[in-house]
């Protein structure tokens, strides 16, 4: 599934529902294209997501690690919610 062609819904929903602020849509749609556009092969979006926390880990502070993973994890209950895709299990993603 192509999940970074949703972004553009989920700021509406931030934006709409969220009450949140401009500065924060973008940061937020700034951790979801660089988690989407990591050149990494993997499909399983576990295994993506594994591979994009460990890369952090050498860059980043565990805040950091933890905003950008929470924004991923919300991403993706949001199209669960909107029911564009059936089920994640969004218990093993984890920084």
């Amino acid at each position: 599934m192509n999940f970074d062609k949703h972004i553009n819904l989920y700021k509406q929903h931030l934006i709409s529902e969220k009450n949140l602020s401009i500065n924060t849509i973008k940061n937020y749609e700034i951790d979801l294209k660089q988690f989407f556009d990591q050149s990494v092969s993997k499909k399983n979006l576990n295994e993506k997501l594994e591979v994009f926390i460990s890369h952090l880990r050498r860059e980043c502070l565990p805040p950091t690690i933890n905003r950008k993973v929470s924004v991923i994890k919300n991403y993706l209950k949001f199209l669960q919610t909107e029911k564009i895709v059936d089920h994640i299990n969004l218990d093993s993603f984890h920084s």
